[in-house]
């Protein structure tokens, strides 16, 4: 795939102690401002200092990352706080630009977990593709660390006001793509058959027993929220075998690497770069209005309400369709200014019937999501 070089790596989203306020960055904003195109976005969360920053620049750059990489780090200290964006973007083979995004790790000693919630929902709705990076085998201490997932129906809903509708969300969320890092065991099912990653995912996330029960909680929430058609897995070796080698791991060149574990980030990149773009009733999300979108969780979790897909993307499309009509306007208003007032009568109806046939194809080429029809027969 290629890549669209440029600087380093930029915060999007942070939290402000001082304010105790989330904060959208401008120059962020104003570099998404740039990526006019539809755009699929790719988002990684997981437990703090499991090597998110590193899996993503292996992903976006191999031997060739050079200075455009996110910060990473051999010690105990994490390096990524909030949420970040790396300019350099991949290109999936139709065009499309993909958007990479870092965050902080989850579990923290500094982090609150309403902090960690807020966090990976706001990847979550702001992403086409979801990587979860996780150590080892799924295990229930695994998947309990996903439990996030079981508490997103209590801050996410479609429509502010309303009951949460899971079939809808589970619409709306993103391609979720478990990454089994340091994987090292035989992917074997159940009857002892061969399989491959994705299956192992299937066949862990299988509610037994008691289905009420605390262990089969994130099981069902991840069941319904990212049935089995938006769901996938990809199991990692270590990326090399020697403990000093792993301190070093930025500084190493794809030879130095193990070819399983390189094997595996070319899988994930396939899965990235072939998933499309977030979409919500044919409106699809562009640099620009990924920058809005942003926005308008992050207003919407400051001002102590949950964060509505519906009514955020309904609020996207009513802003570029009054942008459309007014510049659709300010067409038609010119032509009728600029007519003779010599010409006759059926001249000047054909002029003006034209113009409006221009305009209104002005307005449909920006016009996009659920308000566009009716700001149409408004303006016609």
């Amino acid at each position: 795939k290629r890549m669209r070089e440029t600087q380093g790596p930029l915060p999007w989203i942070r939290y402000n102690s001082e304010t105790q306020a989330y904060e959208v960055n401008e120059q962020a904003c104003a570099f998404l401002s740039s990526l006019t195109g539809p755009l699929s976005v790719c988002s990684v969360v997981g437990n703090y200092r499991t090597g998110k920053s590193y899996l993503l620049n292996r992903i976006c750059g191999g031997d060739d990352a050079g200075a455009g990489n996110f910060m990473v780090s051999g010690t105990t200290q994490s390096c990524t706080k909030g949420l970040w964006i790396m300019r350099r973007t991949l290109t999936a083979d139709d065009g499309t630009n993909v958007l990479i995004v870092d965050t902080e790790g989850l579990g923290s000693m500094s982090a609150s977990e309403t902090h960690d919630l807020r966090v990976f929902s706001l990847a979550l709705l702001l992403s086409s593709t979801f990587l979860y990076n996780a150590t080892g085998a799924i295990t229930e201490a695994t998947l309990n660390n996903l439990s996030l997932v079981a508490s997103l129906t209590e801050h996410v809903r479609m429509t502010a006001g309303e009951e949460c509708n899971e079939e809808a969300l589970a619409e709306c969320f993103p391609h979720f793509v478990y990454v089994a890092r340091d994987f090292s065991l035989q992917l074997v099912g159940e009857s002892g058959e061969e399989v491959d990653s994705t299956t192992y995912l299937n066949q862990s996330l299988r509610v037994r027993g008691d289905a009420e029960s605390s262990k089969n909680k994130v099981r069902k929430a991840i069941n319904k929220l990212f049935p089995i058609d938006k769901r996938s897995c990809t199991c990692m070796v270590r990326p090399c075998a020697s403990e000093n080698d792993l301190q070093n791991l930025p500084a190493m060149c794809d030879d130095d690497l193990r070819p399983e574990f390189l094997t595996a980030i070319g899988d994930i990149r396939q899965r990235i770069t072939s998933t499309p773009p977030a979409s919500h009733e044919g409106m699809h999300i562009t640099g620009p209005l990924l920058s809005r979108l942003a926005r308008l969780y992050v207003d919407a979790i400051n001002g102590g309400a949950i964060p509505a897909i519906r009514d955020s993307w309904t609020l996207l499309s009513e802003g570029e369709c009054r942008a459309s009509v007014d510049a659709a306007r300010a067409y038609f208003d010119n032509a009728h200014a600029s007519q003779s007032k010599e010409i006759s009568v059926v001249t000047a109806r054909k002029v003006l019937r034209d113009a409006l046939e221009e305009a209104l194809r002005m307005y449909d080429l920006r016009a996009v999501g659920p308000v566009a029809e009716k700001l149409r027969v408004a303006f016609a």
